[in-house]
């Protein structure tokens, strides 16, 4: 938060793109710990995980997936751009207003 009143916007809304769990690789746990840190330092910020689909798996996520991607399709890769495309990101701006001290 600024103490000057200047304008900012914020970020209205994440894509990570990446494997996550249950696929089990390094990838995976480094796309979640991500998620986990930007939910906590930004709770008002909308994070999307589309995950990648080893070829001929199908992995059941939790709800923080928006959508699996399989890692050999081009239609998903296609389809999860005209998602992210179609999504708000920037919040709208807003006045920050002045925090004085006493």
């Amino acid at each position: 938060m600024t103490d000057t009143g200047v304008r900012v916007r914020s970020i209205g809304r994440v894509a990570l793109i990446g494997n996550f769990p249950p696929r089990l690789c390094g990838i995976a746990t480094f796309t979640e710990d991500v998620h986990r840190a930007l939910a906590a330092a930004f709770p008002e910020t909308a994070i999307d995980v589309y995950a990648m689909n080893d070829p001929h798996a199908d992995h059941v996520y939790g709800t923080q997936v928006t959508m699996a991607i399989g890692q050999n399709e081009l239609a998903d890769y296609q389809a999860a751009a005209r998602r992210i495309k179609g999504r708000r990101w920037l919040s709208r701006s807003r006045r920050v207003s002045s925090a004085r001290r006493s």
